[in-house]
């Protein structure tokens, strides 16, 4: 006779144990660095990792990522990738770790704990395990000396410092193309500014296709050198490079007209 399946309510572990409580559970809680909600250390799953900051942490969203890879995601993924078993091995593992009794009297299924988590969000954006790989090319040959960039009132060293040049071949042709950096000064993107008013039907930015950009807030990386200095934020990065160069360092852009959570956390994180 076939065994039936112990039943596993994945949503109701994921409401009910936090990821401080499975962090304290394997003893790395209090190995990672805390700002805010927000914590950080090298990554769990590799013993040889130096970088001090590659697991990151959302306390307040309950979920984990790897940067500059695709691993992430809530508890259920980080029981899964520490022990090496699959997801459902993941929860039936925590069920037992902590006691949770799931209530089988009920086709809607709660587990019995003593006090559960508030809701949390199940995208993977919104759980933070969406992110920028960096790029692996940079764009060369761009012209530093375009006509536009004396229009925008640009200096030699502005421009240089951002590595902003117009580009005459591939998807950005035609584009002032301008990289963009993560906070750990990776390079993520670049996007493309038409020298002017753009064609009909096209929009005087160029973002890759895929790039996040709530993500990411232009210039930061530089910006919290200076993280003493109050933070000067504004909209898009022509904007943000002229503040610069009128000798405010503490400036990024947020590539658009709203802040999103994620960019707001990173400035809760990083900034002072």
């Amino acid at each position: 006779m076939k065994r039936k399946k112990s039943f596993v309510d994945f949503k109701s572990i994921k409401l009910s144990i936090s990821m401080e409580q499975i962090l304290k559970h394997y003893g790395i809680f209090d190995t990672l660095v805390q700002k805010g909600d927000s914590l950080s250390g090298s990554n769990p799953f590799d013993a040889s990792s130096t970088n001090p900051t590659r697991f990151r942490v959302s306390l307040s969203k309950n979920c984990w990522n790897i940067f500059g890879s695709e691993l992430g995601g809530n508890v259920l993924d980080f029981v899964a990738h520490m022990e090496n078993i699959d997801v459902r091995s993941a929860a039936l593992k925590i069920q037992e770790s902590f006691n949770l009794t799931p209530d089988n009297s009920k086709r809607s299924v709660k587990l019995k704990t003593p006090a559960a988590a508030p809701q949390r969000p199940d995208s993977k954006e919104e759980q933070g395990s969406v992110v920028n790989n960096p790029l692996g090319f940079v764009l060369k040959h761009l012209d530093s000396d375009h006509s536009y960039l004396q229009e925008r009132s640009l200096t030699k060293d502005t421009i240089q410092c951002f590595g902003i040049g117009f580009c005459s071949k591939g998807i950005l042709k035609g584009r002032i193309a301008i990289p963009i950096h993560n906070v750990h000064g990776e390079l993520v993107a670049y996007t493309g500014r038409w020298p002017g008013d753009p064609p009909e039907g096209e929009g005087k930015y160029k973002f890759p296709k895929g790039f996040h950009k709530s993500l990411e807030i232009f210039n930061l990386y530089k910006a919290i050198e200076h993280a003493s200095m109050p933070l000067i934020l504004v909209e898009g990065v022509f904007d943000c490079m002229r503040i610069w160069q009128l000798g405010y360092p503490s400036v990024g852009a947020i590539l658009g007209s709203e802040l999103s959570d994620n960019q707001a956390s990173l400035l809760k994180y990083h900034w002072k």
